[in-house]
């Protein structure tokens, strides 16, 4: 018995791994998303507060022109104009023409924010909070964006009242430690899934291939003691139904050659032993006690015959066990009624014993095949005709060709067989009861008709009869035309 394929061979652990690859990829792209959209969604409110905390600085700095700082040592700058004015994010403009905040201001956030404001010259307007980013200058009045992040913190640029810059930031301490424990929760409930979604896929794995490990074992019930057992065809799946039928095809077949087998080996037991009972019978016979010379010379004929009856027998199993294993070696056109009419000449002799008259009503009936085996076809059903057809009675042996097929017929006109037999006739060591018995009180192997149709198939036609009691058979052989 071979060893079981490893476990990553079989179909059960590749699908698994399919199924566990693809849920991994699914869940690790939902918790990348989620993260995603909650990060957006906290920057979104902080950048919500910020709008708020630049709305506090604006009355500041619309106050008159005579009331501003000094600007910056080294002169004024030039202020580049944009596209970023207007009133700040977060906000919305009511009929009085006041800005309004959409959120309350989170004390915490204001306590930790910074603002700062400079004129177009680049003289400080505001400033409030610690912790601006050295990178935060006036840079010429210019807006990279009107929300950035910079050096850790959130920074919003505004363009206030008459070209002012009011920059507002804040930290992003806060917002990266609740990202991170957000990330590790999404992690959490990422691994919980993916195991749950394993152990769901293995039971559905496992229940999905129920009907392929049914087949196994219906095989394997099969190849013990139970034949009689097949497929379950209600149980499995639309993939595995064919699959299930073709193997109850095979184990119908195989169940079929099998009982075959048991009933050739117990018949072919039973005809090797009739023989070889008469030899030892009547070899011990002559061994008893001495004989005459007559009594030495009939029982040595019947051994002699019984001999011959027993090689008789065994050539035809080769013949068969050959034609079983063996395919055609090279075939050569042939004419069927040709074939006929020269085996007819070899059993010539036959036929005057028995007194028989043959009807020829030959027509072309070309075919190729081996000679020799279509010749011992033919010379079989010759004899079994003439075995059962009365003395005195015309045989009728017909060839021809229709629609590409040619065809070789040969009736006789003896007892007939019943129909109930004519289903088993060409089965091997298959006889027919007494009735059907040659006329000359001889019986034969039943291995004849068997050879035939062995060498009917071999060269791809097909061997049958047609019979009704006391009317005769009619055996009917065709092959491919050439």
């Amino acid at each position: 018995m071979s060893s079981r394929p490893p476990l990553w061979r079989s179909l059960s652990f590749r699908l698994q791994s399919w199924h566990a690859l693809i849920l991994a990829l699914a869940i690790s792209g939902m918790m990348v998303a989620f993260y995603h959209i909650e990060s957006e969604r906290r920057l979104d409110a902080i950048d919500v507060q910020l709008s708020n905390l630049t709305r506090e600085v604006l009355p500041e700095l619309d106050r008159p022109e005579d009331h501003r700082p000094p600007g910056p040592p080294g002169g004024p700058g030039r202020f580049e104009d944009d596209d970023f004015g207007g009133p700040p994010p977060g906000m919305r403009r009511r009929k009085e023409e006041k800005w309004q905040a959409d959120d309350a201001i989170d004390p915490d956030l204001k306590a930790r924010s910074w603002t700062v404001a400079w004129d177009p010259e680049g003289h400080p307007l505001h400033h409030r909070g610690t912790g601006r980013p050295d990178s935060i200058t006036w840079n010429q009045g210019r807006i990279p964006a009107p929300f950035v992040t910079i050096d850790g913190h959130r920074v919003m640029y505004f363009r206030g009242p008459r070209h002012s810059l009011l920059v507002t930031g804040l930290p992003l301490d806060g917002h990266q430690e609740a990202l991170h424990r957000y990330g590790w929760e999404l992690g959490g409930v990422g691994i919980t899934l993916f195991l749950a979604g394993i152990v769901v896929g293995g039971a559905i794995t496992h229940w999905s291939l129920r009907p392929a490990r049914d087949i196994a074992e219906a095989a394997r019930d099969i190849a013990g003691s139970d034949r009689s057992r097949r497929i379950d065809l209600r149980r499995s799946t639309r993939e595995l139904h064919e699959l299930a039928v073709v193997l109850n095809e095979a184990f119908d077949k195989l169940d079929g050659e099998i009982t075959q087998r048991e009933r050739f080996t117990a018949d072919a037991s039973h005809e090797f032993r009739t023989p070889l009972t008469v030899i030892l019978g009547h070899s011990e016979r002559l061994l008893a006690k001495p004989r005459s010379e007559e009594d030495y010379r009939k029982g040595l004929q019947v051994v002699h015959q019984s001999s011959l009856r027993l090689k008789a027998i065994v050539e035809q199993m080769m013949t068969l066990a050959h034609l079983d294993a063996e395919v055609l070696d090279h075939p050569q056109p042939i004419d069927l009624g040709d074939l006929a009419t020269e085996t007819l000449a070899l059993l010539r002799e036959s036929c005057a014993r028995r007194d028989a008259l043959v009807k020829m009503h030959i027509q072309p009936s070309p075919v190729c095949g081996d000679a020799e085996l279509l010749t011992r076809l033919i010379a079989n059903l010759l004899s079994n005709a003439l075995r059962h057809n009365p003395p005195g009675t015309p045989l009728e042996m017909r060839s021809g060709n229709d629609q590409g097929l040619s065809w070789l017929e040969i009736e006789d006109h003896g007892v007939g067989i019943a129909p109930e037999h004519q289903d088993q006739l060409f089965e091997r060591f298959y006889r027919v009861d007494s009735s059907r018995k040659a006329l000359d009180g001889e019986s034969g192997s039943g291995l004849g008709l068997s050879i035939c149709l062995k060498i009917a198939q071999r060269h791809g036609g097909d061997l049958t009869v047609s019979s009704a009691p006391g009317q005769g058979s009619l055996f009917r052989l065709t092959l491919p035309g050439t």
